[in-house]
Formats: C-alpha cells, sequence, structure tokens
C-alpha cells in the first residue's frame, strides 16, 4: 500500500547550515558506484559567488520537521530563456512517499513565476539496461511527471595515467595530420585573448554536439560572465588545464580538462570542440591527448578522468576510446513543455 502524503514544507536554503543539510540529503540520494558528486566545499562558493550567466535555488522539503527531500533549479539569464533546469533528490529511506513529487511541482511553479516554459532535467541510467532507461525508477519518475525522452549520454572514466609512450604516439599520429597548426597548453591562468576566443568557439557547443529532442540553443558570449566564471572556479579550488589549436593566430579547437582539489584522484573533462570549417585534421585528438601530457606532468597524484558523450556522438566516442575510455553508466535528457 502506497503511504499517505503528508503536507510538505519547502524551505529556501539560506545559511551554512541549511547548505549543509541540504548536501547530506543530495548525497544520501545518489549513492551509485561511479557517482561524482558536487562537495560541500565546491558548493559554497557556487551559491555565494555572483554569475551573471545564471541563477541557481536550493530548496529543502520538510515534513514535520524532518528533511526528506532536496532539490535544485537552475536558471540561465544570458540565453535559453525559456528553460530551466530542476533537479531532485529524495534518500531511499524517503521514497515513494510523493515527497520527489511534491518538490519537483514546487520547482516547475517556481520554473512557471521565472517565465520559463520548458523544464530539462538529467537523471542517471544503468548501463546495461534501455537507451531510453525504460522502466527503471528514475525514467518512470520522469515519465510519470510529464517529461519525455529526449538524449542518451554516456559517462566514461579513463584511467590515469596513460603509459606516456602511448600518448606520444598518438600526438604523433594526430601532427601527421594537422600541418600548420599550433598547439598551446595552458595551467591556471591564460592570456585574456586565449581565453575569449575559446569563448566564441564554446559559445556554439549546446548546438554543435548532439541534442537529440532536446531544446537548445548557443550561449551568449560576455566577457564580464567569463570573468566572474573563472573567480568562480579559483574560489572552488577547481584548476583548468586548456589546449588550444590555432592556425594564422586565430583558435579553432579547444579541450579542457579540469582538477578539483575537493575530490583527490579525479578529473573531469569539460569542453572539447573543433570548429566545423577546420575538422578532418585530428584536431579533436590533437588538444585532448596534449591535455592529458600536461595533465599527467603536472598533477601526478591523479587517477582518472570522467566525461560525458551523447551517445550519437560517435566521433568524439571514437577519440575517447582510442585514448582509453571505458563506459560505466548512462545519463539520460529529460523534457517536459508547461
Amino acid at each position: 500500500m502506497r503511504p499517505s502524503v503528508r503536507h510538505v514544507e519547502f524551505l529556501e536554503v539560506a545559511d551554512p547550515g541549511q547548505l549543509a543539510q541540504w548536501h547530506r540529503l543530495y548525497l544520501a540520494a545518489d549513492a551509485r558506484p561511479h557517482a561524482a558528486p558536487w562537495q560541500l566545499a565546491e558548493l559554497v562558493p557556487e551559491l555565494l559567488t555572483p554569475w551573471r550567466r545564471r541563477r541557481r535555488e536550493l530548496l529543502i522539503g520538510e515534513v514535520a520537521g524532518e528533511a526528506v527531500a532536496a532539490g535544485y533549479l537552475e536558471l540561465p539569464l544570458l540565453d535559453s530563456l525559456d528553460c530551466g533546469y530542476p533537479a531532485v533528490y529524495v534518500p531511499p529511506q524517503f521514497r515513494r512517499r510523493g515527497h520527489g513529487g511534491l518538490m519537483l511541482a514546487e520547482l516547475e511553479r517556481r520554473l512557471l513565476g521565472a517565465g520559463r516554459r520548458v523544464a530539462q532535467t538529467e537523471t542517471f541510467l544503468p548501463l546495461d539496461g534501455l537507451e531510453d532507461g525504460g522502466d527503471h525508477p528514475n525514467a518512470r519518475f520522469a515519465r510519470n511527471h510529464g517529461y519525455d525522452f529526449g538524449l542518451s549520454n554516456v559517462h566514461r572514466v579513463l584511467t590515469l595515467p596513460v603509459p606516456p609512450e602511448r600518448l606520444a604516439e598518438l600526438a604523433a599520429d594526430a601532427a601527421a595530420h594537422a600541418e600548420g597548426y599550433r598547439l598551446e597548453t595552458y595551467v591556471g591562468s591564460m592570456p585574456r585573448a586565449i581565453r575569449t576566443a575559446v569563448s566564441v568557439l564554446d559559445a556554439s557547443l549546446n548546438v554543435e554536439a548532439p541534442a537529440g529532442e532536446m531544446q537548445r540553443e548557443a550561449e551568449a558570449v560576455d566577457e564580464a560572465a567569463d570573468d566572474e566564471a573563472e573567480r568562480l572556479l579559483a574560489a572552488e579550488q577547481r584548476v583548468r588545464v586548456r589546449t588550444v589549436a590555432s592556425r594564422e593566430g586565430e583558435v579553432v579547437a579547444y579541450s579542457d580538462l579540469v582538477v578539483p582539489a575537493a575530490e583527490p584522484g579525479r578529473v573531469y573533462q569539460w569542453g572539447t570542440l573543433v570548429r566545423r570549417d577546420h575538422r578532418g585534421h585530428r584536431l579533436g585528438l590533437a588538444v585532448k591527448v596534449a591535455a592529458l601530457q600536461r595533465l599527467q606532468e603536472s598533477f601526478a597524484d591523479r587517477t582518472c578522468v570522467s566525461t560525458f558523450n551523447a551517445e550519437s556522438n560517435q566521433h568524439m566516442i571514437a577519440v575517447n576510446e582510442v585514448l582509453g575510455y571505458r563506459p560505466v553508466e548512462r545519463l539520460g535528457e529529460f523534457q517536459k513543455l508547461l
């Protein structure tokens, strides 16, 4: 028999104590073997550092004074102004009581109040299941609340270190197809001109990468927002390793690795993009290999890299497989028109 739903009170996270409570709920709700959750030391600056590119809201759902659910809402402020990104986290002992559904409804109410009509959310799914999640509880929760499956991504992990001789071999192979291109790698700070050039290139990543049925638009280029993002990265104690490829002084490809101080051993592969008119020269492989080489030189204590790719992005998947990435789970994207 399904337990009855009691009244849930929604509290906005407003102080460090509430943020720590929110984070405990978040961690308890997501105990997957390959989970890579935000750490509390990273969440504090995420919420306290102003960023003109997006607004974030955290909620705690309580029943009779007991915290039973955590909610997250992100609203882009410079682009995708009809979209919002809700997420719900309910620890196992509080599930199947309707708390997650009530939290999601509250997040959607706030989303509508901000003038948004498209809700997009993500959920992790097993690798050995159906691409759209099938009847897995995470996918079923999304569908039961009106969300349609839009895109399947695969979480892949690379064990470090990659043998240096293997990286040297791949670098030489890529260089043979990329005559006339120059590679530069930066750890942490970089010239503003490089940062701006990558920002312009990166703005198209949302529409260049496969999107399935998900609504996407290019990001707005905004130097003030980029400055804020750099300050936020520093406040989170995350270091970026960035490789760019240029020709005749123009940046045409890049790849970013991010090293978080709060997660010993782990590295995240962020964006990799080659401008459309410069594809076919193995620049994607070239920038990823160069970034990995510098990473292993500068951060020898790191043991793995996590990355996500759309399941339909066969070109980038092939590059990752050459590097040694292995798939571990799926990340399904779902969308609802409000």
